[in-house]
């Protein structure tokens, strides 16, 4: 381990057993995607009250979140792994610069979708 700034501790994965590093990087994936699961079964619970028709419809437009969200995972994974080259060669300034040029690759991408959502939602539900 590393000092941080501020009096944090950094974990250093290049160092120690991969098992350590794998763990204490999957944890908080898998908890991720645990919660993602809980809310599409509330989701599902509470839609479902409103009648076959709404929840028809639920299923339907998750389809098409799954698919935009997809994208974005995949940015997002792409963006560690460089993230991850930077750190690993020791380039942090470099690291910054790749997570930030993800995160401003994510605004861009999802601003129309977001802009076209919000202008077409009143069309699709009068």
């Amino acid at each position: 381990m590393s000092a941080g700034g501020a009096g944090r501790v950094r974990y250093d994965y290049t160092q120690g057993p991969i098992r350590r590093g794998l763990v204490r990087l999957s944890v908080p994936v898998v908890f991720e995607l645990i919660l993602w699961n809980i809310d599409s079964i509330l989701e599902l619970f509470w839609v479902g009250r409103l009648g076959a028709t709404a929840l028809a419809a639920m299923s339907l437009g998750f389809m098409v979140i799954s698919a935009i969200r997809s994208v974005g995972m995949g940015i997002r994974t792409s963006g560690q792994a460089l993230v991850a080259q930077r750190v690993g060669a020791g380039d942090l300034d470099g690291a910054s610069l790749m997570a930030g040029q993800t995160i401003v690759l994510q605004y861009i991408l999802f601003t129309p979708i977001v802009v076209g959502g919000l202008a077409g939602a009143p069309l699709l539900c009068p």
